[in-house]
């Protein structure tokens, strides 16, 4: 094996846990002097998931060169430094890997080259189990940003929509901030998706199109109260903007009757929350949504199908709300370029 190949080893132990990341010093009669990023130290996790402390200083070992594989794009890692600029446990995606030591890695928002000795590895299963829950990769940090959006105005929701009535600055700031979500989001989506596409050819198989959809909608119900807030603000937004778009301006008694939707919209967003989040069945939600997003009829999931139902800028993202039953149908009728 090359000097300055960065390798992960196919076992574990207390001395190289299973998330160590090593780079090979020299290598003879097949055998490998691996330098290893971090010792390890029994973390509190109920699995008893070894985490690494970045205090320790690396430690070199001689490990068969059979009992080694190179880290390659497409493995997932989690940050453990000191920069706070990236975010420690977020699970990011190696795009590619130096001899130098360095990394490249995918993180929603941001590629970073990253010293291996900063990274942990993380294999699917555990990211499934440990990082994110019952969820994929990346979904949490999908909700996340979701949150993050609604959270961005300090008003409440009626004042928000009422606001971009007479503030068309407010309405575009938010439509251009609802752009760049959807990039980030659609980027979350398919690197989630890439967890369970093994033959790499973006297109699930029946089972892993079962399993994906699962995970999203488990994913889904635990932030559901955000998810509802994001819906509303959406449709706050669209009537604002067919408002903006008019020919004619808005009278005094059109904007008052505006206002007056407005808020009922809120308060029976409001009022119903517990009403969905009781009617919620992940069985029956996952049956729908496989035959929502399976266009083909033959149980596959094309990648460029799922972006277009997930992503919230994508072209049947309001019609899988609506199929889920997350909103009324109709609820988005009386805005323009709605999908309803």
């Amino acid at each position: 094996m090359d000097i300055g190949t960065l390798v992960l080893w196919t076992g574990a132990d207390q001395d190289v846990p299973r998330q160590s990341i090593g780079i090979v010093k020299k290598s003879y009669a097949g055998m490998s002097a691996v330098r290893w990023n971090f010792a390890a130290t029994q973390g509190p996790e109920e699995d008893d998931r070894i985490y690494m402390d970045s205090k320790v200083q690396p430690t070199t070992y001689n490990m068969r060169t059979a009992s080694l594989r190179k880290l390659v794009a497409g493995h997932l890692v989690t940050y453990n430094g000191d920069d706070t600029t990236i975010p420690k446990r977020n699970v990011g995606k190696v795009v590619q890997v130096f001899l130098t030591g360095m990394v490249r890695v995918q993180y929603p928002q941001a590629v970073r080259d990253v010293p291996f000795l900063w990274l942990e590895y993380v294999d699917i299963k555990t990211a499934l189990r440990t990082h994110m829950g019952d969820s994929a990769p990346f979904l949490e940090q999908y909700f996340e940003l979701l949150c993050e959006d609604v959270q961005a105005f300090p008003t409440s929701d009626a004042v928000f929509g009422i606001k971009m009535l007479s503030d068309t600055e407010l309405l575009w700031s938010a439509k251009k901030a609802a752009a760049g979500l959807s990039r980030h989001l659609g980027h979350l989506i398919s690197m989630t998706f890439q967890c369970y596409d093994r033959a790499g050819h973006n297109c699930l198989s029946p089972k892993e199109a079962q399993s994906f959809v699962e995970c999203y909608l488990t994913a889904q119900s635990s932030h559901l109260e955000t998810l509802l807030r994001f819906l509303l603000k959406q449709k706050l937004m669209l009537l604002a903007e067919e408002a903006a778009g008019r020919v004619c301006p808005l009278g005094t008694k059109e904007k008052n009757k505006l206002r007056e939707k407005i808020r009922s919209i809120v308060d029976g967003a409001t009022r119903d929350f517990d009403n969905i989040r009781d009617g919620q069945d992940i069985e029956r939600s996952t049956r729908a949504a496989l035959r929502f997003l399976d266009m083909a009829g033959d149980g596959t999931l094309e990648l460029s199908d799922v972006l277009a139902a997930l992503v919230p800028e994508g072209s049947r993202y309001l019609d899988l709300i609506e199929t889920l039953g997350l909103v009324p149908r109709g609820y988005f009728w009386d805005a323009p370029n709605s999908q309803g």
